[in-house]
């Protein structure tokens, strides 16, 4: 039997977070509870006392982490990008038979990539408190519009916006939180985290095949944040610590490190394999910066076939608090892997 946690609603954990400091250089807190009058000015169209503006869960973000996207990337062929490194992870996307990378220190300096693909608008986007890459549709009521930063998270997340309703996202779920859409959803678009050589491995030849170059903001070195929030944590999670990194897959998630450590994961229909040859991507932390975290594909059985589904990685907080209900895997049971 696999040792797990049901995780159920986070409302019934404590919301009091506090900071942790990894050291030295920054001792400013990464947020603001304060509404700014730049904020109040911004969303003057919103009633800024109700909803979740108002929860302990909101706070601004300081200016330093609200970059702006990136619209309209510069492209390149993937055999010409001689400064994307082999270990460097991508987010990869696949939409009517075009593919392209998206690497990550590039989607980290901007956390939103407006971008179109296969003929479909789309926002690759990234946050680096909860290390979550997600790419939505950026289609709202039929009509194509660019996604920005709101300049605040919810939960230790950013929050997104679409230019047409000025609509509130949640960055790792793509749920309405506040405006006209609100009890909405955005369509989410698969995607696959794996290293650029990887990326070239397993789409050889393919025509066409690009990757998004560099912009003159993800060109500066780019500075890891020292001190960060993040809820406190009250369920068991054995010796897993808050940015500890998980494998999400369906309604399940895993241990990195436990998957690291076994090279290979069974669950029922599930196989999730592990592959050495990837950096981490960026997060606030750098706790993984400068590790080996792999490539990670997982399947779902089909009769005598297997079919490759989604995988998330998150870290353990934005797990612990946006889980809805899925199952955290502390142990391999004594049948995996076999």
């Amino acid at each position: 039997m696999l040792k797990s946690i049901l995780l159920g609603s986070f409302l019934a954990l404590s919301l009091v977070g506090g900071p942790l400091n990894f050291g030295g250089g920054i001792s400013q807190a990464s947020a603001q509870t304060v509404l700014s009058e730049d904020f109040k000015a911004q969303w003057s169209d919103r009633d800024l006392t109700v909803g979740i503006v108002g929860s302990s869960g909101f706070r601004l973000d300081l200016p330093e982490d609200v970059p702006p996207s990136y619209d309209r990337p510069s492209l390149l062929p993937a055999l010409a990008d001689h400064k994307t490194g082999n270990l460097e992870p991508l987010i990869t996307v696949e939409i009517n038979g075009a593919v392209r990378g998206y690497p990550m220190r590039i989607v980290a300096a901007h956390r939103i990539i407006n971008d179109s693909l296969g003929g479909v608008p789309i926002a690759v986007t990234y946050c680096q408190v909860c290390s979550s890459a997600m790419v939505f549709k950026r289609d709202v009521d039929g009509d194509a519009t660019p996604l920005r930063l709101v300049g605040a998270s919810y939960e230790e997340n950013i929050i997104l916006y679409d230019e047409a309703t000025r609509t509130w996202w949640q960055q790792i779920n793509g749920l309405g939180l506040s405006g006209p859409k609100a009890d909405g959803a955005l369509d989410v678009i698969p995607s696959k985290m794996e290293s650029f050589a990887a990326f070239l491995k397993r789409v050889p030849g393919k025509p066409g095949l690009m990757v998004v170059a560099d912009s003159a903001l993800s060109s500066q070195p780019q500075q890891v944040r020292q001190t960060v929030y993040i809820p406190s944590m009250e369920q068991d999670a054995g010796s897993l610590k808050a940015w500890d990194r998980v494998v999400v897959v369906d309604r399940e998630a895993w241990p990195l490190e436990l998957l690291r450590k076994a090279g290979r994961l069974e669950s029922d229909d599930l196989l999730i394999l592990w592959e050495p040859g990837r950096q981490a991507a960026p997060d606030s932390f750098g706790k993984d910066r400068d590790r080996d975290v792999g490539n990670i594909t997982a399947y779902s059985r089909r009769g005598d076939h297997l079919l490759e589904t989604d995988t998330s990685i998150q870290l353990l907080h934005a797990f612990y608090q946006f889980s809805d209900g899925k199952k955290l895997h502390l142990e391999r049971g004594a049948d995996e892997g076999r």
